[in-house]
C-alpha cells in the first residue's frame, strides 16, 4: 500500500520534475529552464504529489508521480501544466494536485479563477477538469503542434463553485 502526500516544490525538487516530464511525454513537453523558472518564480504554485511505498522508512525515497504547475497574475490562476507518472493515471493523483491547487488559490491566493488549455483529443483530462468544476469556456484553432491539436480553454469560477 502507497502513503500520498502533496506539497509545494522546490527547485531541489528540479530533477524529479524533469524526469516525471521526460518520462510522461516520451521526450519532454517543457523543457527544464521552463520547470527551473517556474520553481524559483513568487507568482508560481508548484504542488508535487509523492508516493511512499515504505511508510516510516525514511532512507526510501519517495516517487513524485504528479505535479501541478498554477501561474497566478492578480487575482487570476493560470494551470500552466499537470503531469502525472503514466503508470498513476486514473488512480486519483490528477485529482488530488487540482484539489489542493484549487483549495490554495481560493483560501491562499484569494484567486477568483483558473483558466487552463487542453488538448481537444485529450478527452480523459477534459473529463477530469469537468468533475473538478471547470466548464468550456471556448476554443483555441491549430493550438498545439506536434500532434496538430485544438485548444479546449477552461475555467474554474471560484465563487460558482
Amino acid at each position: 500500500m502507497c502513503e500520498r502526500s502533496i506539497r509545494r516544490l522546490k527547485v531541489s525538487d528540479l530533477d524529479a520534475c524533469w524526469k516525471l516530464d521526460a518520462a510522461t511525454w516520451n521526450g519532454s513537453f517543457w523543457c527544464r529552464a521552463d520547470y527551473e523558472s517556474e520553481l524559483i518564480r513568487k507568482e508560481s504554485l508548484v504542488l508535487g504529489a509523492f508516493l511512499d511505498s515504505h511508510p516510516g522508512k525514511p532512507s526510501v525515497a519517495s516517487h513524485l508521480a504528479g505535479l501541478i504547475c498554477v501561474w497566478t497574475v492578480l487575482d487570476e490562476g493560470h494551470v500552466l501544466n499537470l503531469v502525472v507518472d503514466t503508470s498513476w493515471r486514473s488512480r486519483g493523483v490528477g485529482t488530488a494536485l487540482l484539489v489542493w491547487a484549487k483549495e490554495i488559490a481560493e483560501h491562499e491566493l484569494g484567486l477568483a479563477f483558473l483558466t487552463l488549455e487542453v488538448r481537444a483529443q485529450n478527452q480523459g483530462a477534459v473529463r477530469l477538469y469537468e468533475r473538478n468544476g471547470f466548464h468550456v469556456v471556448g476554443r483555441r484553432k491549430k493550438y498545439y503542434h506536434a500532434p496538430d491539436d485544438d485548444a479546449i480553454l477552461m475555467t474554474w469560477n471560484i465563487h460558482n463553485s
